[in-house]
């Protein structure tokens, strides 16, 4: 799994102030258990900075999902969200799963971020001189506002 989290050196995290228009708009959550927050909170106890509870969820992410094309359905009437089944059930998805997953953790500990999709990769056309791009090709990605 690709993962664009661009975390700065270590001697800058301390110093990084929140990004200016990040606001309310980038803090927002949708309605969801309380055990998602909590473990936000979890996973990011003892982190001292942003980049640092940003590097923590991350990796949580990366060490306990599984990357997969064709991720378990939900049952619409489900209890619980597709990204509340994911983060606590299977933790088996593609890209716009784990991207949800880490804007709603980030948000949950008052770090603004925001899910970001397109295109990832692609094929160079010689003879047109142009990007072949393919449904394959999209991503989704995070941007979190330091």
């Amino acid at each position: 799994m690709r993962t664009d989290v661009a975390i700065p050196p270590k001697e800058n995290r301390g110093a990084i102030p929140k990004r200016e228009g990040a606001g309310e708009r980038h803090l927002q959550l949708p309605e969801l258990s309380d055990t998602v927050a909590a473990l936000a909170r979890a996973i990011t106890e003892g982190a001292g900075t942003d980049a640092d509870r940003v590097r923590a969820l991350e990796q949580y992410l990366l060490r306990n999902g599984r990357y997969s094309d064709t991720p378990p359905v939900v049952d619409p009437g489900a209890e619980r969200s597709p990204l509340e089944a994911f983060l606590f059930d299977e933790m088996e998805a593609h890209c716009e799963y784990y991207a949800s997953a880490l804007v709603v953790l980030a948000r949950s500990v008052d770090i603004p971020a925001r899910l970001v999709g397109g295109f990832a990769g692609g094929r160079e056309n010689k003879l047109g001189g142009f990007v072949e791009l393919s449904r394959s090709h999209a991503h989704a990605w995070v941007e979190v506002h330091y």
